[in-house]
């Protein structure tokens, strides 16, 4: 098995303290197939502390696949009046492309400063590493970006970089360490040697799983801590709640209405009064 990719690792843990938390939000996704494509709709709506609409916004995408010869299409367009088209090729026809995947991404979006943006993504993979390296089309100079994990007997090392060829200057260097078991899992990672953030996850049963976060900042005296608890209970839903040393505590609870059919409501609440306010948030998924 791969090791993940670089964005994913700790992603147990971060998910414990985002996924489910929509606090803010009112908003509704549908996905499944519908003839020879994956279909996926999203619609959000913001609101401010009196519940006024303040914001809307959504996307549609179609994804078509082609088994045989690992082709993939998307084809998606948002509220921003955004429209992107990926071409992809995963698992080459060849033994050496084994593992690989190559995405050219497109968006047109009329009326913007750059109408047309262009980016080509490639990726290996394979029982020992997971690699990317993606870099856009600016004439001036693009802008690379790449990543890298590898994983020996349960330890993740990973590193990711953004490297400016029109300034010739490294604009971001990322480093991640992990250990990874079936019930625990502790991630550290240093974001340009300034951003430093450690997270532990633990599962003590097949319903409660348990998280902790601690971020600090180069040059800052306090550092930012937070617990998070999410508690399945079946066909009944999951409970969720997190605690963070400024002064939000939020909970969310999961429930499964009918097969296919699952919602979502969220809370946070500003115990310590820096501005934020109380929110809350609802969201409905719909699977076709």
């Amino acid at each position: 098995m791969a090791p993940p990719q670089y964005s994913d690792v700790g992603k147990a843990a971060k998910d414990l303290f985002d996924k489910g938390f929509n606090y803010g939000f009112a908003k509704c996704d549908v996905k499944g197939p519908v003839g020879a494509a994956d279909v996926t709709l999203k619609t959000a709506s913001g609101f401010d502390q009196n519940y006024n609409v303040s914001s809307f916004g959504g996307s549609f995408e179609t994804k078509f696949k082609h088994q045989k010869h690992g082709l993939t299409f998307v084809q998606k367009i948002d509220s921003n009046n955004t429209i992107g088209m990926d071409l992809g090729v995963e698992d080459g026809p060849i033994p050496i492309t084994k593992g690989g995947k190559a995405t050219l991404c497109t968006s047109f979006t009329p009326g913007a400063e750059k109408v047309m943006t262009a980016l080509l993504k490639t990726s290996y993979k394979n029982d020992y590493v997971n690699m990317s390296l993606d870099s856009d089309f600016n004439c001036a100079g693009p802008k690379v970006k790449g990543t890298y994990t590898n994983e020996y007997e349960g330890f993740i090392f990973g590193h990711a970089f953004t490297y400016d060829m029109a300034n010739r200057a490294l604009t971001s260097n990322n480093v991640a360490l992990a250990f990874v078991k079936p019930d625990i899992q502790g991630t550290l990672i240093a974001n340009d040697w300034s951003k430093f953030t450690a997270s532990l996850y633990q599962s003590v049963n097949k319903h409660l799983s348990l998280g902790t976060m601690i971020g600090w900042n180069k040059g800052e005296e306090k550092s930012n801590f937070a617990v998070a608890a999410k508690y399945s209970m079946g066909c009944c839903g999951a409970a969720q709640l997190k605690v963070s040393s400024n002064g939000e505590v939020a909970a969310a609870f999961t429930k499964t209405l009918s097969p296919g059919v699952k919602m979502t409501t969220s809370a946070c609440l500003d115990t310590k009064g820096n501005g934020a306010g109380h929110k809350f948030g609802i969201g409905v998924e719909y699977q076709l």
